[in-house]
């Protein structure tokens, strides 16, 4: 209705203004044409404030796009009395001014419905908002971090339930490719390098079973979070191993020390049989025990050499009593022969001859025992009489045969 009047007080107004100026023009009485145009513009004015206003709604453009993160940012203008919603939501206003945010789940484009009202007057806009290039590529970077996650998740529960230094060396650089860093991922992570520490320092601590080993592999046990009880057990054992092997150790370094207190081969066996039965070898023991072996090979050798001198000294004893039992003997049986050179000097040469021949004969067919022979001290020879240079003694056949001489061929 009060568009009707609004109608026909402009149809007034432009009656009114044309008379008027007609009437200007020609000269002629302007007031009725005057009344005419001011009673339509009342009629225009107070027409429109009974006709309801119609809903505007204004938007920057009909599709959006997203930022780096998926959130676009929709804005728009309306009147400032309308009510405006997008999707069936209220959206503030604010001076006819309003924005929206919309964040896309996916690279999937969404369509946001905005309405604008006023009484009976309803303004609909349909805005498109689309996934950017930037956000597409961080949805594809995010979906593959999801699916090395997945493969962490894999590798971890794998080197949890096997913590191997291999196991581990796969979980952490699966984990070392991940885009952000997790902090429980990496609780696990050190909770496996940790457990790996300790076993092998326990696995050291049963191979050396010694107080600095077995020290070390209980600290780091005290800080292992997985599985820690199994190494009770073990370590118990190594304790049980460690304070035998120390026990076995001090009687092993006292057996060194008498050894090398006194130095035989008793005191160097009865050690390298101690040392020998230890767990491991002690090279420090062996060692010493070595330079005891040298000791006792050094001693033997000195007393071999004292015992080759003495022998020695004791043989040429023996060589010099003899030469000098035997000068005596030379010297006596000279004495002897001196005398009975002097005797035999006295017989005549035919005498000489005659016996010669006779006894040559008899002698060379069967010298008799007692028969009297001439001998020296060093021939190979005996003799019925002088026979060329030399010193020659009386002696018996007895003796020439225990001597092993043979006749001269010039006296036989």
């Amino acid at each position: 209705m009060g568009i009707w009047f609004v109608m026909i007080g402009l149809l007034g107004f432009i009656f009114g203004a044309g008379k008027l100026l007609i009437n200007v023009v020609r000269k002629k009485p302007k007031k009725k044409s005057a009344m005419i145009t001011l009673a339509s513009v009342v009629v225009i004015i107070g027409a429109a404030m009974f006709v309801p206003a119609e809903a505007m709604l204004r938007m920057e453009a009909s599709e959006v796009e997203t930022n780096a993160k998926g959130v676009a940012i929709i804005e728009g203008t309306t009147n400032s009395n309308a009510t405006v919603t997008a999707d069936g939501i209220k959206i503030k206003i604010n001076d006819g001014k309003f924005s929206y945010k919309v964040t896309l789940e996916d690279h999937k484009s969404d369509k946001v419905t905005f309405v604008a009202e006023i009484e009976d007057s309803q303004t609909e806009k349909i805005i498109t908002v689309t996934a950017s290039e930037e956000y597409v590529a961080f949805l594809n970077e995010q979906k593959e971090e999801e699916e090395r996650m997945k493969k962490v998740e894999t590798a971890l529960a794998l080197a949890e339930d096997e913590p191997t230094q291999e196991n581990y060396d796969k979980a952490a650089t699966l984990v070392s490719a991940l885009t952000k860093e997790y902090d429980t991922i990496e609780k696990r992570l050190e909770d496996i390098s940790v457990y790996i520490k300790a076993e092998t320092a326990v696995a050291l601590a049963e191979k050396e079973l010694s107080p600095t080993t077995l020290k070390d592999a209980q600290n780091l046990v005290k800080i292992v979070n997985l599985n820690k009880d199994s190494f009770s057990d073990r370590l118990e054992t190594i304790q049980g191993k460690v304070t035998e092997r120390e026990e076995q150790l001090a009687v092993a370094e006292e057996a060194v020390i008498t050894a090398e207190e006194n130095p035989t081969d008793d005191n160097y066996n009865h050690a390298f049989e101690l040392i020998k039965a230890l767990p491991r070898e002690n090279d420090r023991l062996t060692t010493e025990l070595a330079s005891v072996k040298g000791t006792i090979d050094k001693n033997k050798e000195e007393a071999k050499k004292v015992a080759v001198a003495k022998e020695k000294a004791e043989a040429e004893a023996k060589a010099i009593a003899a030469e000098k039992a035997e000068e005596e003997r030379i010297a006596s049986e000279k004495a002897a022969e001196v005398a009975a050179s002097a005797s035999q000097d006295n017989y005549s040469h035919s005498e000489s001859y005659s016996t010669h021949t006779e006894t040559t004969n008899t002698t060379a067919e069967n010298p008799g025992n007692e028969t009297p022979i001439l001998i020296t001290a060093t021939g190979s020879k005996y003799h019925i009489r002088k026979c060329g240079n030399g010193t020659y003694y009386p002696a018996t056949m007895d003796e020439a045969n225990a001597r092993g001489l043979q006749p001269c061929s010039k006296c036989f």
